[in-house]
Parts: structure tokens; C-alpha cells; sequence
């Protein structure tokens, strides 16, 4: 009976290894797609190992870039992001999707003149790209803080409203910290369309209701993006911040770690997770978090470090 049990262990591990490793002899789409739900369940990591064999299978897959490239975005690898993005869009020229993409890692890298570049090439050659409309009147406004633009959305949405509009002054007044109104405009968003950019609808209107104390409804708003996306680490990261807000410091903690599986090196995960230790009185745990925070180059991270951790070193 032992045998046998260890031959079933051995088969399930062996099973196991073939979905979590490349393997050798398959077309580039199937890594593609392995590299897709990877992604989609937060594992980044094995993701992008997904998408380098699918690329070194068809180096000319640009779909693999433009996956590679989200998810090197996502795990704040922004040069390497911007360098797929960019192959991407040189390999497939017709797809907006990949210009997208590319003005969406020029703005977190605050480049916003180079953003709107490609947010307006994006528009060329797909129109009807809701979310490039969004994103391109968002960092026009990042880029200028000129009102005049919440004008010319309030003058479209007159002639004919549509949901991204509703969402784009919704980030707007966010930038603006006029959280109220914000939170009005993402309702509006909803309820015209709401698959339209669902997550990020969510998760901004959670964090505003986090601004003006409203923490039940911020917490209902961030556990709704949870569920809309369980592999995005900024959703916890937000829950966490409303626990902490709330005073549930072991909640906290909790999405604070979660945040940290995903992301391991996340200065801003660690400096939490180090606030919530420090809260829950374990000060060597705190103390640990907060030097980590710190070596990630987090300046909060140095001083909580300072204050706190002399004594216990």
C-alpha cells in the first residue's frame, strides 16, 4: 500500500509539473495561453516564463509581447515592460491595444507627453477604443491640470453620454481629491455600462469612499474588484488599507501578505504589513518589515525604522 500511494503521489507531482513548466515541443500559442491564466491567477512570475517560451518558439508572436508586457507592468518592471510593449506595436502595427498598453506604462512612468503620443495613436486606429478615449482625456488633464477639459467632457456628454466619459471625469475629480463627486460619476459609469472597465471602477471608487470615511461601502467596493479580478495585488492592498483604517490590524495584515505573494518586493506592502506588526505589538516582526521597506528604497519604510527599531536591534 505504501508503494502504491507514493506511485500516485509521483503521478500527481509529475502531472502537476507539466501545467506549472513550459514544455518542449508545443505551438507558441498553447505557452500563450498557459502565460494567459498564469497571469490571470497573479502567479507573474511563471507567467512570464510562459511568454518568453512562446516567444522564443514564434519570435514574431506579438500578442506574447503585449502579455509579457502587462504583466512586467503589473510587477512594477517598467523598463522591460516599455521595451515588450514597444516590440509589440513594431510587430503587429494595426493593434491599438498594444499602443494602449505602451501610453499606460508611459504614465506610470509619469512620462505623460509620450503617453498621450501613443494614446492618440491608439485612438488612429481603432476609433471606437472607449478606454484609450479615458485614458487619453485623463492624461491630457494629468498633463496640464487644465480645467477647460472637464468643459469640453461635459459639452460631449450632453450630445451623446457614454460610460467611459462618466469615468474619465470620475478619475478627474479624484486627481482634484473632489472625492464626492467622484464617486457620483462611477456610480453613473456603472449603471450605464457596467462591464465598462469594471475593475478599475471599483477599485476607484473604493478608494474614494476610503477618503471621505465611508469604510463598509469602500470595503464592499474593494472586495467587488477582488472578485472581478482575485490575481490583481492592488485590490488587496486597498481591502488592507480599510481594514487598517477600521482598526482590524490582523485583517490588515492578512491582505497586506497576500499583496507581498504577489508582489514580494513591494516597499509599500512592507511598510503596511510593518505598521499592522507594530499595531498588533510585535515589534521584532514590525522591525523586520520596515527594514525590508526600507532596502526597497521606501523613505517611510528608513524612518519607521529609525524611530522604532533601535532598542530591538
Amino acid at each position: 500500500m505504501k508503494k502504491y500511494s507514493q506511485k500516485i503521489i509521483l503521478l500527481f507531482l509529475w502531472l502537476a509539473g507539466m501545467f506549472l513548466c513550459p514544455v518542449k515541443g508545443q505551438p507558441a500559442e498553447y505557452y500563450y495561453n498557459m502565460g494567459m491564466a498564469r497571469l490571470e491567477q497573479g502567479y507573474f512570475s511563471e507567467a512570464i516564463s510562459f511568454f518568453n517560451t512562446a516567444i522564443r518558439e514564434q519570435p514574431s508572436y506579438s500578442k506574447a509581447y503585449l502579455a509579457r508586457a502587462r504583466a512586467k507592468l503589473i510587477a512594477g518592471e517598467l523598463a522591460a515592460a516599455l521595451s515588450d510593449a514597444g516590440k509589440s506595436c513594431m510587430l503587429d502595427p494595426a493593434d491599438a491595444m498594444a499602443c494602449y498598453t505602451r501610453a499606460c506604462i508611459y504614465n506610470a512612468m509619469g512620462e505623460r507627453q509620450k503617453a498621450l503620443n501613443d494614446l492618440e495613436e491608439a485612438l488612429k486606429k481603432n476609433p471606437a477604443l472607449a478606454i484609450a478615449k479615458a485614458e487619453k482625456i485623463i492624461t491630457q488633464y494629468l498633463l496640464t491640470g487644465n480645467k477647460h477639459f472637464f468643459k469640453e467632457l461635459e459639452e460631449a456628454m450632453e450630445k451623446k453620454p457614454e460610460a467611459w466619459m462618466f469615468y474619465a471625469r470620475g478619475m478627474m475629480y479624484t486627481i482634484g481629491k473632489k472625492y464626492r463627486k467622484a464617486i457620483r460619476d462611477f456610480n453613473k459609469t456603472t449603471a450605464m455600462d457596467s462591464l465598462f472597465n469594471a475593475y478599475e471602477v471599483h477599485w476607484n471608487k473604493g478608494y474614494t469612499l476610503l477618503q471621505i470615511k465611508h469604510g463598509e461601502e469602500a470595503l464592499k467596493e474593494a472586495e467587488t474588484a477582488i472578485r472581478l479580478k482575485n490575481g490583481m495585488p492592488k485590490g488587496y492592498f486597498l481591502r488592507g488599507q480599510i481594514h487598517y483604517a477600521q482598526n482590524h490590524f490582523k485583517e490588515a495584515l492578512a491582505d497586506f501578505e497576500t499583496t507581498l505573494r504577489f508582489l514580494p518586493g513591494d516597499g509599500y506592502a512592507l511598510l503596511n504589513a510593518g505598521l499592522c506588526y507594530l499595531k498588533l505589538d510585535n515589534l521584532p516582526a514590525a522591525c523586520k518589515y520596515f527594514h525590508s521597506s526600507c532596502e526597497q528604497g521606501n523613505q517611510t519604510g528608513c524612518k519607521m525604522a529609525i524611530i522604532h527599531c533601535r532598542k530591538s536591534n
